[in-house]
C-alpha cells in the first residue's frame, strides 16, 4: 500500500521573470532566417542613406542604403523527464508539477542564454556580444562594490534612443548596494547640500513594480547575472535590440 501523497508539491524557489518577453521576438516556420541589416546611424555623414540641404530647383543628391545579410539559426531547448506510472497514479499533482517545473527550467535557461550565451549551439548572450560596452569601476573604488557614480557612468554609455526602453539586470547580491544609492548634491560654491537618491523603491516616488527603479529605469533581479564584483553583475540593456527567433510555442509530449 503506497503512502498518501499531498495534493500539491512544495517548491523551494519559484521561477523568476523570463527576459524573452522583453526581446524583439520573431516567429519563423523553418530553422533559419535571414535579415537585411543596416548598420549606419542617423548621425554619420558618410555611407548609407544621407540627407542634404538643397536649394529650390537644384538637383538632389542621391544616396543608397548599405545593407548586409544576417542569417540566424535556431537551437532546440528540451527537457526529458522520466516518471513511473505508479508515481503519476499516486500523486495527482505530479503531472502538472512536472509540466510547470520544466517550463520554469526552460524559461531560466533562455534567460541565462540571453545574458551569458556563447553563441555556440545556443543564443549569443549580452556579455559575449561584440557590441557590449564594459564600464569599469572608478579608480579609487573598493573592489566588489557598486556606487551611484557607476550607474551614472553606465547610463552615459547607453545610446540615448535606447535609454527609455532600457532595464537594469542585477544579481541579488546587489540589492543591499542599490537600496542606498545616491549622488552628492552641491551648491554653486561647492558647498555640500546633501545626497540625491537615484534609486527609488517600489510603491514609492517612482510608483513602479518589482524592485523599483534606478535612474528612472526598472530593476530586474535575476540569477543569470554574475556575483557582485565580477563582469556582468550589473547590466543596463535595451532588450528590444536583442533579436530572439522563436519557432512556435512550448510543446509538451507524453509517452508511455
Amino acid at each position: 500500500v503506497p503512502p498518501e501523497w499531498r495534493s500539491e508539491i512544495m517548491r523551494a524557489v519559484m521561477g523568476e521573470e523570463s527576459l524573452l518577453a522583453r526581446c524583439d521576438q520573431q516567429t519563423v516556420s523553418g530553422n533559419t532566417i535571414t535579415y537585411p541589416v543596416d548598420e549606419s546611424t542617423a548621425w554619420q555623414s558618410t555611407g548609407g542613406i544621407l540627407t542634404y540641404w538643397d536649394s529650390e530647383a537644384s538637383v538632389m543628391t542621391q544616396s543608397k542604403p548599405v545593407l548586409k545579410d544576417l542569417t540566424i539559426k535556431l537551437h532546440r531547448l528540451t527537457a526529458l523527464v522520466p516518471v513511473t506510472e505508479e508515481l503519476l497514479e499516486d500523486s495527482p499533482a505530479m503531472a502538472g508539477y512536472i509540466t510547470s517545473k520544466a517550463a520554469e527550467k526552460l524559461a531560466f535557461k533562455v534567460t541565462d542564454a540571453i545574458v551569458n550565451g556563447t553563441g555556440v549551439g545556443q543564443p549569443l548572450g549580452i556579455l559575449n556580444a561584440p557590441c557590449t560596452v564594459q564600464v569599469s569601476k572608478m579608480g579609487s573604488q573598493t573592489a566588489a562594490t557598486f556606487k551611484g557614480d557607476n550607474a551614472i557612468s553606465m547610463v552615459a554609455r547607453m545610446p540615448a534612443a535606447s535609454f527609455s526602453r532600457a532595464v537594469w539586470l542585477i544579481n541579488q547580491d546587489l540589492i543591499p548596494s542599490i537600496l542606498g544609492l545616491g549622488v552628492p548634491v552641491t551648491g554653486a560654491t561647492g558647498t555640500a547640500l546633501g545626497v540625491g537618491p537615484i534609486y527609488l523603491p517600489p510603491n514609492g516616488l517612482a510608483n513602479s513594480a518589482g524592485y523599483g527603479s534606478l535612474l528612472g529605469r526598472p530593476v530586474i533581479v535575476t540569477e543569470a547575472c554574475s556575483a557582485l564584483g565580477t563582469t556582468g553583475d550589473v547590466i543596463l540593456a535595451d532588450l528590444t535590440k536583442y533579436l530572439a527567433i522563436v519557432k512556435g510555442a512550448l510543446r509538451t509530449d507524453v509517452s508511455m
